[in-house]
C-alpha cells in the first residue's frame, strides 16, 4: 500500500436493483482466507516485488486460483496475464546532493537525508540550479490559489511541502479532507508542468502522514515514458533535518516556511542559493503482470459491462534488514487484499443464477510504486471503461475480529450513496467518518487509478468498532502497525489475527456489487465533483469490431477527445462503406529503407468498388490537442496534407511516437488524428502486418469484412 494506514480500502461505484444475499462467517472460508494469507506472506516469496521469483510466485498463485474457481482468463492474450511494461529506476546510494550560499556548502547523506528517484529514465543525471521556495506547490484556480504566481521556475530546482493550506470549510480544498492538490504526485506532477529541473519535498511526519522511513528507499519503478515528455531530472525528499540545514542558509525554518506555506496569499520566493545534484541511477526495462480473470454475466446485452474487483500483488521484496529480517513479507499490505479478492472470485462464481453483467477480477502490481498496474489498466482497460460499472478494491486490511463499523470515504460523492448506506445497514455496519480523510487516503490506492479515468470509485474502511473488543482497541492496533510494522519487514503474519471480519467485508461487497450487475443503469459522480467530467466522457467512447479474413480486432474510439474524427469514421461504418474493405499495406522495420525515421502500421481502406462513395476530407484533429499519442494499437487517420484525411486508417504495432504532432515521420511535422485503441485482437493486427507483401502492399490484401459497432 502507498503511504497509508492499515486499515481496509474498498473503492467501487454503484447503481441502484437488487440486494445480494448475505455471506455467514463461514469457518471454511475464514480458513481459506488465512492460508492465502500465510503463503503469499510467506519468505519464499521474498516479499512479492515487481520482477522477481516472488513476483512469478505470487502470480502463478492467484492465476491459478482464479482457474480453480472457475474464472476464464481475461487478457487480450488468452491468460490470467496482463503484461505491464515498467522500467525499474534505482538510484546510487553514493549519490551526492548540496546546497551552496556563497561560500557556505551544505552536503546531504544519501537516503538519511535526502531520497527518491530520477522521472527522466536516464542512467546519469546531474543538476546545479537556483532554489525556489514554492509552498505547496499548487495551483488550483477554483480556490483561488496559486503557489506558482509571478515566478518562472524553468530549469530551476522547487523547494515544498506535500499537504494544502488548512481549511474548515468544505468549500475551499475541501475542508479538512485533503484533496489531490495535497498529494506527493500532484507536487511533482506541478512542478514537471511549470519546467522546473528537480523538486524536493522537505518530509513532515504531519504534513506526510507517515515516517520519512516509509519514503526513504532508493528503488523504484516507473511505467516508461516518451523520451520528448518533460521529466523531472529528480523527484526527491528531503528529511526534516535536511530541511532544516537547507531553510537555514536561507535565514528560514521549517516550521516557519510551512507556516508561510499555509498563508493565504502566499508567493513563492527564490531561496538565493544554488543546489546541485549528481544521481546515478540503474535503469532495468522488466515486464510485470497484472492478473485477471472474468466471470461473464447471465444477461446477453448487459454481459458486456462489468463490476470489477480489484487488489494489488506487490509488496516491497527485500531490502535493508530491520530487526535482523530483510524480507518484506507485505501481510497485511497487501497479501489480506489479494485473499479477499480470491474469495470474492470463488463466492461469485459459485452464484447460480449468475447476475446480468459479468464481473472483472483484476489483481494489480506496482501500486507501491504508485499505482502503476492499476493505472497501466486505466490506460488499457480490458472492459472499455464507459461499460465499468464497480470497482470493489481491497487493500491493507487489518485482521481485528468482526466489525461493528465501516468508513465509505467517498461513497457521498457518487450517485450510488443511497445503495451503500442500504447495503451497511443491512449488514448491520454502523458508518462511521473517515478518521484519516485529513491525509488524504482516498487518492493513496488503486481505485483512485480508476476514479481518475472516470469510473465511479470510493473507498470502503473497516471501522474502529469491533465487536466485544474495547472502543480503542483499534486505534491502537493502527498506531502499532504504522510505527512498527509499515513497509518493514516486521509486516508478518500474527497468530493472534482474528479473520472473522473478512467475511462481513466480502458479504457486503457481494451484496454491493451484485446490485449493481443487475441494475438499470451505471453510476456516475454527482454533478460538479472532480471526476464527472472523466466519467461523461468515457461514457462518449464506442467500440467497434472489424471484422477481417483473418479474425476480429475490436477497437475502443476516443469519442470525447476526438470527436471529429471518430464522428467521421463512424460515419464510414455506419453507411457501410468498409464493408470488403481491405487491408492493403504493412509497414515493417526492415521495407521502408529510404526513411530515417522508421515505423510500424498497417493500414486499410475502402473498396476500390467503394471508392468514389468516399466522404470529404476532415480537419486534421492533432494530438497535440487530442491528448492522444501513436502507442501500440493506437487506430489514426492516414493522410497526405494536413485536413486531406478521408476514410484510409492505420494501426500501430509497438509505440510510435514519431507520428504525433512535432515527430519527424512526416516533414510537414502536424503528426496524425489518432482517435482510438486496439482493445482486443492486437494478434490479428501482428498476423496481418506479416502477411505476404510486395514492398509495403500486401499481396493479397487482407479482406475487411465489415466493421460494426459493438
Amino acid at each position: 500500500m502507498v503511504n497509508r494506514n492499515l486499515m481496509l480500502v474498498v473503492s467501487f461505484l454503484v447503481s441502484n436493483s437488487t440486494v445480494h444475499s448475505s455471506l455467514a462467517a463461514d469457518p471454511v472460508q475464514v480458513e481459506r482466507l488465512r492460508a492465502d494469507v500465510k503463503y503469499l506472506a510467506s519468505d519464499r516469496l521474498e516479499g512479492r516485488a515487481p520482477g522477481t521469483r516472488g513476483e512469478e510466485l505470487a502470480t502463478d498463485y492467484i492465476a491459478k486460483e482464479f482457474e480453480k474457481a472457475g474464472l476464464k482468463p481475461a487478457s487480450e492474450r488468452g491468460t490470467f496475464f496482463q503484461p505491464v511494461p515498467l522500467i525499474r529506476v534505482t538510484t546510487d546510494p553514493k549519490s551526492t546532493l548540496s546546497a551552496k550560499l556563497g561560500d557556505r556548502v551544505i552536503d546531504f547523506r544519501c537516503e538519511d537525508e535526502f531520497a527518491g528517484q530520477s522521472h527522466s529514465q536516464q542512467p546519469d543525471v546531474a543538476f546545479n540550479a537556483d532554489a525556489v521556495f514554492v509552498g505547496h506547490g499548487i495551483t488550483a484556480p477554483e480556490f483561488g490559489w496559486d503557489d506558482y504566481a509571478g515566478i518562472d521556475v524553468k530549469g530551476k530546482v522547487v523547494i515544498l511541502f506535500t499537504n494544502e493550506p488548512p481549511s474548515n470549510d468544505p468549500k475551499f480544498f475541501g475542508g479538512t479532507a485533503l484533496t489531490y492538490y495535497g498529494r506527493w504526485t500532484f507536487k511533482f506532477e506541478e512542478a514537471t508542468r511549470r519546467g522546473a529541473k528537480a523538486a524536493f519535498i522537505i518530509h513532515t511526519t504531519e504534513t506526510a502522514g507517515y515516517p520519512y522511513s516509509v519514503i526513504k528507499p532508493l528503488d523504484g519503478a516507473q511505467l516508461r515514458r516518451d523520451e520528448k515528455e518533460p521529466a523531472l531530472a529528480f523527484a526527491g525528499w528531503l528529511s526534516r533535518q535536511a530541511g532544516e540545514k537547507l531553510l537555514g542558509l536561507a535565514g528560514k525554518t521549517v516550521e516557519g516556511a510551512l507556516n508561510e506555506a499555509d498563508t493565504r496569499g502566499f508567493k513563492a520566493v527564490p531561496l538565493n542559493l544554488r543546489i546541485k545534484g549528481h544521481m546515478p541511477t540503474k535503469l532495468e526495462n522488466i515486464i510485470s503482470k497484472n492478473v485477471v480473470g472474468m466471470i461473464e454475466g447471465s444477461d446477453p446485452t448487459l454481459k458486456a459491462e462489468t463490476v470489477m474487483f480489484t487488489a494489488h500483488w506487490d509488496h516491497l521484496g527485500v531490502g535493508r534488514a530491520v530487526l535482523g529480517d530483510n524480507i518484506y513479507n507485505g501481510a497485511a499490505d497487501n497479501a489480506t487484499g489479494c485473499a479477499m479478492l480470491m474469495e470474492l472470485a470463488r463466492t461469485w462464481a459459485a452464484q447460480n443464477p449468475r447476475p446480468k453483467r459479468s464481473a472483472l477480477f483484476l489483481a494489480t502490481t506496482a501500486e507501491e510504486k504508485g499505482l502503476l498496474g492499476a493505472l497501466y489498466y486505466a490506460n488499457h482497460p480490458l472492459v472499455p471503461l464507459a461499460k465499468t460499472a464497480i470497482d470493489l478494491n481491497f487493500d491493507m486490511i487489518l485482521p481485528l475480529g468482526a466489525l461493528e463499523s465501516v468508513v465509505v470515504n467517498g461513497a457521498e460523492r457518487t450517485t450510488a450513496w443511497p445503495i451503500v448506506q442500504e447495503a451497511a445497514r443491512k449488514h448491520q455496519l454502523d458508518i462511521e467518518p473517515d478518521r484519516r480523510a485529513h491525509v488524504g487516503i482516498f487518492y493513496r490506492s488503486d481505485h483512485f487509478a480508476l476514479a481518475r479515468a472516470g469510473v465511479p470509485a470510493f473507498s470502503i474502511a473497516a471501522g474502529q468498532r469491533i465487536k466485544g473488543k474495547p472502543a480503542d482497541l483499534a486505534q491502537k492496533a493502527i498506531e502499532e502497525f504504522t510505527a512498527k510494522a509499515y513497509h518493514t519487514p516486521q509486516d508478518e503474519v500474527r497468530d493472534d489475527w482474528d479473520f472473522g471480519g473478512f467475511t462481513q467485508l466480502i458479504a457486503l461487497a457481494m451484496d454491493i456489487a451484485g446490485n449493481i450487475a443487475n441494475g438499470e443503469r451505471l453510476p456516475t459522480w454527482n454533478p460538479g465533483d472532480e471526476f464527472r467530467a472523466a466519467r461523461d466522457g468515457s461514457a462518449k467512447k464506442v467500440n467497434v469490431v472489424i471484422q477481417t479474413e483473418k479474425g476480429d480486432i475490436e477497437v475502443e474510439l476516443e469519442g470525447a477527445k476526438a470527436p471529429n474524427t471518430v464522428a467521421n469514421f463512424l460515419k464510414y461504418v455506419d453507411g457501410k462503406l468498409y464493408d470488403e474493405a481491405r487491408f492493403h499495406r504493412t509497414v515493417t522495420v526492415d521495407n521502408q529503407p529510404d526513411k530515417k525515421t522508421k515505423i510500424e502500421v498497417i493500414q486499410a481502406g475502402v473498396s476500390p468498388v467503394k471508392a468514389k462513395e468516399e466522404l470529404a476530407p476532415i480537419a486534421l484533429e492533432r494530438t497535440r490537442d487530442t491528448g492522444l499519442s501513436h502507442r501500440d494499437g493506437v487506430i489514426s487517420m492516414a493522410r497526405d496534407g494536413p485536413d486531406t484525411a478521408t476514410g484510409d486508417f492505420f494501426i500501430c504495432i509497438g509505440d510510435q511516437l514519431e507520428l504525433d504532432f512535432g515527430g519527424k515521420r512526416n516533414p510537414d511535422g502536424q503528426g496524425f488524428a489518432a482517435f482510438g485503441r486496439v482493445v482486443k485482437g492486437m494478434d490479428v493486427v501482428k498476423a496481418i502486418q506479416a502477411s505476404k507483401a510486395n514492398g509495403q502492399s500486401l499481396t493479397p490484401s487482407i479482406r475487411i469484412l465489415k466493421i460494426v459497432r459493438k
